[in-house]
């Protein structure tokens, strides 16, 4: 008769064996792991005052989201983004992200039912929880004194809520519904304010699940694009890009569909990509651009006739010109407080500074050139947190060295035509062109020789798009193509969101 202890020496041994297997297959992701707490705690580490617990639970953490194996890379990246963003969005301190303050506000003002913006102060009552919320900006959420005081009722004019008359409401819907759960479930102003952010991350997570799962054979791409650091990071906040980097990303996803799919395409799926597109209108303008590659792709791939094809492929066009029109239109009528209480601000004006570049063209398209090839070249800003204060730009030049690698690893997986890849290219130039423009004329003093304002993180949303052009027919690099593991891949790319997780702890939780 077979004893009781064999069984559980049986069960122990297994048990033993699994965890040898886990560690055996998994061993080089580990130490690169090790490798990222190591040397973001040799750059911002302080000897004698290391938050020690709360390392070790990010490691740890670390350790188990390497250990999921035998799961399809939509699911993989899901709950990277799920786990990492609620991570960021717990540890980033009080309206620390860029332009966090005036998103809460809106999603706040939202959260209420208010839909649209006012210059009538009347029209723009909010509950005065964010001038709690603004008191502690800066503040760590575990260390705030808001948690024993619950959301208030009582309402105050906010002339700030202008500030974002560039977008309408649908980037703000997700953090304006974990701010009503907590407003409905009468949790604390702080919880409630951590739930927003929390729901903003539930909602990219979302975006990404279907983008990646519709990518096929370029998921990689949508993918590591997805999971970069300040997308995470941005996802984690108030911030309505992280919406709209989500729907740039399933647009490029479909994109890739398109260029994939050999059979009949649904009618169906031309009408999201055009909705996906005049969405964007009201979250991220300039990339309502991306309509623009529909219009060249073969016919013959798609269920209808061509002549029904190019009129909804005319009036898909038509239709996201005519909502971004629309929306200029409309949002231009608010005017935004900035321009009326900073100094700074006073002598911006859009038409001046265009004819400031018509009487001198060559001027200004040298100042316009070179912002355009610095930020192409050196886009250090891109791994700066909080409000552009800290965080590992040391660290960029192995990033672009990573995606370079990625592309090596997808390419020619997808043929497109030569027509197709090149308008791509011109979408892609004409996007980061037109991100530098935007900003000489609606940010920058007219007749600077320099472009202000312009921001690394927001060119996110073009770089799925530059690795998808780099990828495609690329036969030169074809002996290269899954040269890594698709897993080993995206255990770099949480090395990476870890090197965000680790400057903000090192740089706010020395206590």
């Amino acid at each position: 008769m077979i004893s009781k202890g064999y069984f559980i020496k049986q069960k122990f041994e297994r048990i033993i064996r699994f965890i040898v297997d886990i560690i055996t297959s998994n061993w080089k992701s580990y130490s690169l792991l090790f490798l990222v707490f190591f040397i973001m705690y040799a750059v911002y580490g302080d000897n004698n005052d290391i938050p020690v617990k709360l390392t070790l639970v990010l490691f740890f953490i670390g350790i188990f989201l390497i250990s999921i194996s035998k799961v399809r890379i939509e699911y993989r990246t899901a709950i990277f983004i799920l786990i990492t963003g609620i991570a960021s969005a717990c540890l980033s301190p009080i309206n620390d992200i860029p332009d966090e303050p005036v998103h809460y506000q809106r999603s706040l003002f939202l959260s209420e039912g208010d839909l649209n913006l006012s210059n009538n102060s009347k029209n723009l009552l909010e509950s005065e929880d964010f001038i709690h919320i603004d008191k502690e900006t800066g503040l760590p959420i575990q260390k705030s004194k808001l948690r024993n005081i619950s959301p208030s009722k009582m309402e105050i004019a906010n002339e700030r809520l202008t500030v974002t008359n560039a977008y309408y409401i649908f980037g703000y819907l997700p953090q304006a519904i974990g701010l009503k759960i907590g407003n409905i479930l009468d949790i604390s102003i702080i919880f409630s304010y951590l739930l927003g952010r929390i729901f903003n991350v539930i909602a990219y997570a979302i975006l990404i699940f279907i983008a990646v799962k519709v990518s096929g054979k370029l998921a990689q791409i949508i993918s590591v694009s997805s999971l970069l650091p300040m997308n995470i990071y941005l996802a984690g906040s108030y911030n309505q890009d992280a919406l709209g980097l989500g729907i740039i990303l399933l647009i490029f996803s479909l994109l890739e569909y398109f260029y994939q799919e050999v059979n009949k395409i649904s009618i169906w799926k031309i009408f999201i990509y055009i909705f996906l597109c005049a969405l964007l209108a009201t979250i991220k303008l300039p990339f309502i651009l991306l309509i623009f590659p529909l219009l060249f792709i073969p016919n013959k791939k798609f269920n209808i006739g061509s002549k029904k094809l190019y009129l909804i492929k005319a009036l898909g066009i038509f239709l996201v010109v005519l909502v971004a029109i629309f929306w200029m239109k409309t949002y231009s009528e608010i005017v935004n407080v900035n321009y009326l209480n900073v100094d700074y601000l006073a002598n911006v004006d859009a038409k001046r500074q265009v004819l400031s570049i018509i009487n001198q063209p060559f001027v200004y398209f040298k100042v316009l050139l070179g912002e355009f090839f610095m930020r192409l070249l050196n886009p250090a800003n891109i791994n700066l947190f909080g409000w552009l204060s800290y965080g590992p730009t040391f660290l960029i030049s192995y990033l672009i060295l990573f995606l370079v690698m990625v592309v090596f690893n997808n390419a020619n997986k997808v043929n497109v035509g030569v027509l197709e890849r090149s308008i791509l290219f011109i979408v892609i130039i004409g996007l980061y062109a037109g991100i530098i423009l935007a900003m000489y004329l609606t940010w920058t003093p007219v007749g600077e020789f320099k472009v202000e304002g312009v921001q690394d993180r927001y060119v996110l949303g073009i770089i799925p798009g530059l690795l998808i052009f780099m990828t495609v027919n690329n036969k030169r690099l074809d002996n290269f193509r899954d040269f890594i593991s698709e897993k080993i891949i995206l255990d770099i790319s949480l090395c990476f969101i870890y090197t965000m997780l680790l400057s903000t702890v090192f740089n706010y939780y020395n206590f």
